[in-house]
């Protein structure tokens, strides 16, 4: 799928099933990660975090949304197709790890947050605060084969900033 999904949080909220993975090469007793710090959650749901977003998707985020640290996420793996499949219809096996339990899980844990869809990777058409359960139906609806996609920035900020 021709979509990227970047996932803003100030933290990654702890779940049964969700762990940490990343290569790395020791070499005179230092450690050096060779790949992005990777979180998944079952065999389709799979968070790349990096140290910083680029700067258009950055510039992208509404002023002092985060008031303390935050993670920068970009969603991997086979976890939008298959939510993309489920809802027009088709049989998916998640192994109990649905992608929109996964979302509103995490979303719903954070006081704020911020999540880019953007397909083809460039397009953004509208930017929504809403709930967890909002952004589940934003996703849904742009993941409708009948419906022409349209790329979206939803999130939610406290009312500290947290």
């Amino acid at each position: 799928m021709d979509v990227s999904v970047d996932i803003f949080l100030p933290r990654l909220c702890p779940m049964a099933g969700l762990r940490q993975e990343r290569r790395e090469f020791v070499w005179e007793g230092v450690v050096y990660p060779q790949e992005p710090e990777t979180y998944r959650w079952g065999r389709q749901v799979e968070l790349q975090k990096y140290a910083q977003p680029p700067a258009h998707i950055l510039s992208l985020l509404p002023q002092g949304l985060f008031q303390t640290d935050w993670s920068y996420f970009v969603l991997e793996g086979n976890g939008l197709d298959l939510l993309s499949r489920e809802i027009n219809g088709q049989e998916v096996n998640w192994d109990e790890h649905p992608l929109e339990a996964f979302f509103l899980e995490q979303l719903s844990k954070n006081n704020s947050w911020a999540v880019v869809f953007m397909p083809h990777c460039d397009q953004l058409d509208f930017s929504q605060e809403t709930t967890a359960e909002g952004f589940m139906t934003l996703l849904k609806a742009q993941l409708d084969w009948t419906q022409k996609r349209k790329g979206f920035l939803a999130w939610k900020r406290s009312s500290s900033g947290t």
